[in-house]
């Protein structure tokens, strides 16, 4: 089928943004979403004993905020997470909206690109892991991974952590399905001129110098 077609063939229910985490600005919601992560599926009764509540009514009002986007109830009447349920307990999972991780430089054993000497580092700063030469200066990539890739594991393991995450996330790219957002994806590699920014800017900001 052509894109385009299936395009024509596909309907959208849309939700405001302001709306839909709003729904999620409260701690008594978002307890309710991480219980039913854990017990899904769970009674009303269940889910009001778990809750700091101080009614089931003030509960009941909670509950329906979240109910039909993010929880449902099943023909049980028992209480199930939606799709964007999930979503909401993996980003939470993740913290990478709430959290801000900094780490320490973590010592790579590989040479730097321009120096040619082992002395490149990995350090973390607001979750970005930067590699540079410790040596020479140099800065060769900076990636984003979300908190919960570092908290989980040890320091030695972060460097193959980061390169795993993002050559998932490249291949996802290549395949043609943004990683992100599930969206049409096109890459193109474009070759940077000296001239278009400097031959000293380029030399400290790429490498090997003149290419992408």
């Amino acid at each position: 089928m052509a894109e385009d077609d299936a395009r024509d063939h596909t309907a959208t229910t849309r939700t405001q943004p302001s709306d839909a985490f709003g729904a999620l600005g409260n701690d008594l919601r978002t307890a309710v979403l991480r219980t039913l992560a854990d017990e899904e599926p769970c009674s009303f009764a269940t889910l009001s004993e778990r809750s700091d509540a101080d009614t089931s009514a003030g509960f009941a009002y909670h509950l329906r905020q979240l109910d039909g986007k993010f929880i449902r109830q099943r023909e049980d009447e028992r209480y199930e997470l939606t799709t964007a349920g999930r979503e909401a307990v993996r980003t939470m999972a993740a913290g990478s909206v709430t959290d801000s991780v900094d780490h320490e430089p973590i010592a790579l054993d590989e040479q730097c690109p321009r120096c040619r000497e082992e002395n490149l580092q990995l350090a973390v700063a607001d979750n970005v892991a930067a590699v540079a030469c410790a040596g020479c200066g140099a800065g060769v990539l900076e990636l984003p991974v979300p908190p919960g890739g570092y908290r989980s594991r040890r320091s030695e393991s972060i460097p193959d952590a980061v390169d795993g995450y993002h050559r998932h996330r490249i291949r996802s790219f290549a395949d043609g399905v943004c990683p992100d957002c599930g969206g049409a994806s096109a890459g193109t590699v474009r070759r940077v001129e000296s001239d278009e920014r400097g031959s000293d800017e380029a030399d400290d900001d790429v490498w090997p110098p003149g290419e992408v």
